[in-house]
């Protein structure tokens, strides 16, 4: 998995050490399984990831209940403010998966950053 856990979509920060989402001075507190699936999402932007592999790598085999994979999407749109009827983050395919239609800008990890400042 990607080693930055800190990245960036439509203005939005996305710090999973704090699982956390920013956006200028607001920031709303997300359960950790919720920045899971959105991460799956940024490392494989603009491929469809199917419901199977997201919860494989999401739940890792964890029994859940039906729709918790739904549920999640769900908030991320509303943190997001993303509409699923027009959306400009998350794509869904149904019966397949969902997209990450966003661009994704990861943030580099602070000890190349201050490599490259030396």
């Amino acid at each position: 998995m990607i080693e930055n856990k800190v990245f960036y979509i439509a203005g939005f920060q996305i710090d999973l050490f704090r699982s956390v989402v920013i956006k200028g001075e607001s920031q709303t507190q997300v359960e950790p399984k919720v920045l899971q699936v959105l991460l799956l999402l940024a490392t494989r932007q603009n491929e469809v990831v199917t419901h199977q592999e997201i919860m494989d790598d999401v739940w890792l085999g964890t029994e859940v209940v039906p729709n918790a994979l739904q549920r999640c999407i769900a908030i991320l749109r509303k943190v997001l403010a993303d509409d699923a009827k027009a959306p400009t983050i998350i794509s869904t395919h149904p019966r397949i998966g969902y997209r990450l239609i966003a661009e994704v800008h990861w943030q580099s990890s602070p000890d190349v950053q201050a490599i490259n400042q030396s």
